[in-house]
């Protein structure tokens, strides 16, 4: 299915870091959207997931463009586009933006920051001794 996918064009050592920034960015993304979620009432979660989402896929394109000037000889730009609508966000959760690693991984990303800000919360042991 991604046997043309431009992953496979860079070297082991290429793909090797950008998986590692990929999960860095979802680690760092999911710890936003949690944060930013807590002690909040289900629809401001909802919101705050769909905003997180929404960044994410306009701001990323420029961390992963600084990631690839460091394996390829280009230009320093900003790659910045007009923010997505929200039926690229629609299309990213319905898998349906594009059929490549990237859309696929931002899609897959998009449902765990759903997830991330809609679970509940389980309190923090510190807070259930202050209420209890």
């Amino acid at each position: 299915m991604y046997t043309g996918d431009s992953f496979f064009t860079l070297s082991p050592l290429g793909q090797a870091g950008l998986i590692g920034l990929s999960l860095c960015l979802t680690s760092l993304v999911l710890l936003v959207a949690r944060r930013m979620s807590r002690n909040r009432a289900w629809p401001m979660r909802l919101a705050i997931a769909f905003v997180v989402i929404w960044a994410f896929e306009w701001l990323s394109p420029q961390v992963y463009y600084l990631y690839y000037i460091f394996l390829f000889d280009l230009p320093l730009q900003l790659v910045v586009q007009t923010p997505p609508t929200p039926g690229d966000v629609v299309r990213l959760l319905t898998f349906t933006a594009g059929f490549d690693l990237s859309h696929h991984g931002r899609g897959a990303l998009s449902w765990l920051i759903l997830l991330a800000c809609v679970a509940p919360h389980r309190q923090s042991q510190r807070a259930q001794v202050q209420t209890g």
